[in-house]
């Protein structure tokens, strides 16, 4: 399995990498454990090297060897907030990211621990965060396995505002009681996260016998798990929900009510100039 994977993913590099012909309207990417979403970034004109999509995070990361490769200079340090805890790592600039026909310039970039990252035969060398990913349109079609560029069409397709919360793309969605929860687009979750603001307990019974495990940079954390009735966005529904619960004052005092996993659609497009997020029902 682990060489199937990594032919995989050299054959999708080595095809449509981030400046090849062709790359115009989709690349390729390959799917790793828990579904993880793996595509080619070119990093300062070389490349390209495998990197973890996370809508999630407002960060971009690099491993530390790669920032040395690239001889990227340091700029300071920050503190990050994870579902675990708070790390502190060094901050770098990259003067050029790629990710298909897109150049984004001048990215700050964290180097220092990551997560355990999925298995896809080669080892990833960072993570594409929104502080790259904020600045173009793009979408994750899982059907076939790409990126895409161009705005989708079609019946199926359900659009709500795209909103954002710390600087990471949410939908507003509305649970069975009409609660309104800004939920963060999240590439790297298996199910659904939400936060317990301190004094107003969430109104989901407990799914007995059923904990979730978060990794992060910053260390593990064991969370209950809950049963969400439905949520709504738009004229599309998704029901029978299993979520996992993150204190809110563990998880940093978020902006946002939880995470939603991009996972749940067939496809999802994030349309930075009309501010609307696409949706397509599984």
């Amino acid at each position: 399995m682990r060489k199937s994977k990594g032919t995989a993913w050299l054959a999708a590099m080595v095809g449509l990498g981030p400046w090849a012909a062709g790359a115009h309207d989709a690349i390729p990417f390959v799917r790793g454990e828990r579904d993880a979403i793996v595509v080619s970034v070119g990093v300062e004109g070389r490349g390209p090297f495998p990197f973890l999509l996370d809508t999630g995070t407002a960060v971009t990361r690099v491993d530390a060897e790669l920032a040395g490769e690239m001889a990227l200079p340091r700029i300071g340090d920050t503190e990050v907030v994870t579902l675990a805890g708070r790390q502190r790592v060094g901050r770098y600039r990259a003067s050029r990211l790629a990710l298909g026909p897109h150049v984004m310039e001048a990215v700050d970039v964290l180097a220092g621990p990551t997560v355990p990252l999925p298995d896809v035969g080669v080892p990833i060398r960072g993570v594409l965060g929104q502080s790259a990913l904020a600045r173009i349109s793009y979408g994750i079609d899982y059907r076939r396995r790409r990126v895409v560029f161009s705005r989708p069409s079609g019946d199926r397709l359900v659009r709500v505002p795209l909103a954002w919360r710390e600087g990471r793309p949410a939908a507003v969605v509305r649970d069975g009681d009409a609660r309104a929860l800004a939920l963060v687009l999240d590439t790297g979750l298996d199910a659904p996260v939400l936060f317990e603001r301190r004094g107003r307990p969430l109104p989901y019974p407990d799914v007995r016998g059923l904990r979730y495990a978060a990794s992060t940079s910053a260390g593990r954390a064991d969370l209950r798990a809950v049963s969400v009735p439905s949520l709504e966005l738009g004229a599309l529904r998704l029901r029978g929900l299993t979520a996992a619960v993150v204190d809110d004052v563990a998880a940093g005092g978020r902006e946002e009510d939880g995470l939603l996993p991009a996972r749940l659609f067939a496809s999802v497009f994030l349309d930075r100039e009309a501010s609307v997020m696409v949706m397509e029902a599984r």
